[in-house]
């Protein structure tokens, strides 16, 4: 959202492994919980989902003190993807280079830079590849994975 780029992110990028590990997140993220990210320190995660839209922080810090790193949001149906885009835009503490009123058509996943991704840099080496695991669970979750 903060460069307007466009990317496909191929399914056979992401393991069956990294999948299931994330999908157990998802289910104490969606729960309420405030979770650490499994092997990146001292990152937590939070999160919501609405219908078949996903949106999630990634904060650096603890439960109780901490700061957003940068906000994902998954569309993966097409009835309220717009809702999740503009809500997206709308909580944006940073700017943004994409249009609140000109989604991209669902599925997509959109990452939005936030003010502690300055501070902390060195999550942008590994932030790329969980964003995809992110999206493509989000895209599986709750769905009979095909053998």
């Amino acid at each position: 959202m903060a460069t307007g780029e466009i990317t496909v992110i191929s399914r056979d990028t992401v393991s069956d492994k990294s999948i299931d590990i994330c999908a157990e997140l998802l289910d104490g993220v969606l729960l309420g919980s405030v979770l650490p990210v499994p092997g990146a320190g001292e990152y937590v995660i939070d999160g919501s989902h609405y219908r078949d839209d996903l949106k999630v922080t990634l904060w650096f810090g603890n439960t109780t003190r901490r700061m957003p790193i940068l906000t994902a949001g998954v569309a993966r149906g097409p009835t309220s993807g717009l809702a999740l885009w503009r809500e997206m835009h709308r909580s944006a503490s940073t700017p943004l280079a994409t249009q609140a009123t000109l989604p991209p058509k669902e599925p997509w996943l959109a990452n939005r830079p936030e003010p502690g991704l300055r501070e902390h840099p060195e999550s942008a080496s590994w932030t790329g590849e969980w964003l995809h695991c992110l999206g493509w669970t989000w895209m599986e979750y709750g769905r009979d994975r095909l053998p």
